[in-house]
């Protein structure tokens, strides 16, 4: 149920065609829930971005998408490089050979492997659980503030009807929880605008919430949760 309600705000604050790029199956399987499940967000594309590195699963996409086949013309170039770095600039080759071609918007989950984020950041813009991919900079911070005021459903994350403790070791308890934890870094510069803009009511109301959710995230031993609690004290 929790990445239901996580994985409905990120579909449902994504504008009409959107491709989305995510790195955890949560959020895919959240998505084919609430697509084919309850009819929902059906011109919306959630794509686990590991499955796009094999040449027949992106040649694929881009026949579906109706667009170039994808041709790696350096592919020997980051073999040296740590896993993780070759994964992320495999990953950013292919986004970045789409959003060439496509005319469909391109979002990030904030929750995406923050090497893949890095090699992009000249060109995503947070929105909020979602980071749009765009050439021209935008002003996203009016959409992140749509968002959090009028867009997502966040009454989940005030009360949650699971018991603290569980004997049946089928239910990661960690797993059901921690994708709240992506609220910081998607409002986290929110915040500050509130703060900056003198907005009490609302920055009191978002702080109270992150700090909510940081306490309840007992998955982070004490030192890591004092870090974020002094991360969202401006």
């Amino acid at each position: 149920v929790q990445s239901l309600n996580y994985t409905y705000n990120e579909l449902t604050s994504a504008e009409k065609d959107a491709l989305i790029f995510t790195d955890v199956n949560w959020t895919l399987f959240g998505s084919y829930l609430l697509q084919y499940g309850k009819g929902l967000f059906d011109d919306k594309k959630v794509i686990l971005s590991g499955l796009i590195l094999p040449s027949f699963s992106m040649n694929r996409l881009t026949e579906e998408l109706g667009i170039p086949e994808f041709k790696d013309t350096d592919p020997e170039f980051y073999k040296s490089k740590t896993p993780t770095a070759t994964f992320a600039n495999e990953i950013k080759k292919r986004i970045e050979h789409i959003a060439k071609y496509t005319n469909r918007p391109i979002y990030i989950s904030v929750s995406t492997n923050e090497a893949v984020k890095d090699l992009l950041k000249d060109h995503l813009y947070t929105e909020g659980l979602l980071m749009r991919y765009s050439a021209k900079p935008y002003d996203n911070l009016a959409i992140m503030r749509r968002n959090y005021e009028n867009t997502y459903l966040l009454d989940y994350l005030y009360e949650s009807f699971y018991p603290e403790t569980l004997t049946n070791v089928c239910l990661d308890l960690k797993g059901v929880k921690m994708p709240s934890i992506y609220y910081l870094p998607a409002f986290k510069s929110l915040l500050q605008f509130y703060k900056e803009s003198g907005d009490v009511t609302h920055y009191d109301k978002l702080h109270a919430l992150l700090e909510s959710i940081i306490k309840k995230a007992d998955y982070y031993n004490e030192e890591v949760r004092e870090r974020y609690l002094k991360s969202i004290n401006f």
